[in-house]
């Protein structure tokens, strides 16, 4: 696990956040949603019509794009592990926001 400092997000990011850390998997997280979380958190560059590249602190994840404007259960599992390795969590949702 690697040290990452969550940044400042506004509440639909955080709320946006929060989901894809809940349990139950949601099944209805939009893709432009999670996209935006993911741009706030590090960068998102598309490789081709069906694929992204996320980039957040050292880490990285190739992903499909969803093909509807949902993702998939399986994305949000890939999503999870990532935040894992960042040592990204749902208490960190909780704290106020650093004034670094």
């Amino acid at each position: 696990m690697t040290s990452f400092t969550l940044p400042h997000l506004n509440h639909r990011h955080r709320e946006v956040l929060r989901q894809l850390l809940a349990h139950p998997t949601p099944h209805n997280l939009q893709w432009h949603d999670v996209r935006a979380v993911l741009e706030a958190l590090g960068t998102v560059e598309d490789r081709s019509e069906d694929r992204a590249l996320v980039r957040i602190g050292d880490q990285q994840l190739t992903m499909a794009i969803p093909r509807r404007k949902d993702l998939e259960v399986d994305q949000v599992v890939e999503l999870r592990h990532l935040f894992e390795h960042l040592g990204i969590g749902s208490d960190q949702l909780d704290e106020p926001p650093s004034t670094d």
